[in-house]
């Protein structure tokens, strides 16, 4: 049989009064259909099938599978008590990634069990389309697909922010809609001997001022990752203490080996497009 439906799971807002909810989709088997129940905060908990009553409608001549059926929730009591106004209800079809029609060489052939086998696909495919949907995502007219987040370890304990370039990266603050200004991370360096102080994923955006009241040699590490990461010089001394901007390992800064950033609040915002460090 055809697959006329790209439907794969419906939801519904509770009452006070509804206990049957009907699914308009291919059922396949009764193991898979997935039921959810949401409650008033949003808590989704994947119901035990012992909790309600699901019927598949019956397969009409010459087709494989019954298309719909109900879900009764809950069945306890008498009558059963509806699920109250701000819950929700999802049936959702859920298959397992598998093929199970084999077709041997030379052997029988039963064209219901191949066109079986297409449904499956065509339902598993449906089946991704839907999670797809529900995930973030980019215009596929951008110039540049997402790059991929960073690790676990950098993640942990950070913010999904996206820098000039509209690429996803990790902040140690949210920012709230707006890009915080420059100095909202702050290391002081020591006024005596030498600092390296090495630039973190989630200093960028929020910047990084650098405060100096004598004359180490400060030098700053980049990180691997995309910036931007602006820095700022916020000592304001009279002095000549420059500061040492160095690119991760492999990398230049605009062809060169390290960036002197100059004295008395001067700044550099730098970018890394995968192959060197820009410097805007």
């Amino acid at each position: 049989m055809t697959v006329s439906t790209t439907t794969t799971t419906i939801t519904y807002s509770g009452n006070g009064a509804t206990t049957v909810f009907s699914f308009p989709f291919i059922g396949v088997a009764a193991g898979d259909i997935q039921v959810s129940y949401i409650d008033a905060v949003g808590t989704s908990v994947i119901l035990s099938a012992s909790l309600y009553t699901l019927i598949l409608n019956p397969t009409a001549p010459g087709d494989l599978w019954g298309i719909g059926g109900s879900v009764t929730y809950p069945i306890t009591g008498a009558p059963p008590v509806a699920i109250s106004s701000g819950t929700q209800l999802a049936i959702t079809r859920i298959l397992p990634f598998t093929q199970t029609v084999s077709i041997s060489n030379q052997g029988a052939f039963y064209p219901r069990a191949v066109e079986q086998g297409l449904d499956k696909l065509e339902l598993q495919i449906q089946q991704l389309n839907t999670d797809y949907q529900y995930t973030i995502q980019c215009p596929i007219t951008d110039l540049n697909p997402p790059n991929v987040l960073p690790s676990s370890v950098a993640r942990a304990n950070g913010y999904l922010a996206f820098d000039a370039n509209g690429q996803p990266i990790v902040i140690s603050t949210p920012t709230s809609g707006a890009v915080p200004a420059v100095g909202v991370t702050t290391h002081k360096v020591s006024t005596t001997g030498t600092a390296t102080i090495n630039i973190l994923t989630s200093d960028a955006f929020a910047g990084l001022s650098v405060y100096q009241s004598s004359s180490p040699v400060t030098t700053l590490q980049l990180p691997t990752t995309l910036g931007p990461y602006p820095v700022f010089d916020g000592s304001g001394n009279a002095g000549t203490y420059p500061i040492t901007v160095l690119p991760p390992a492999g990398k230049t800064i605009n062809g060169l080996a390290q960036y002197i950033l100059a004295f008395n609040y001067q700044s550099a915002t730098f970018y890394n497009d995968g192959t060197s460090i820009l410097v805007g």
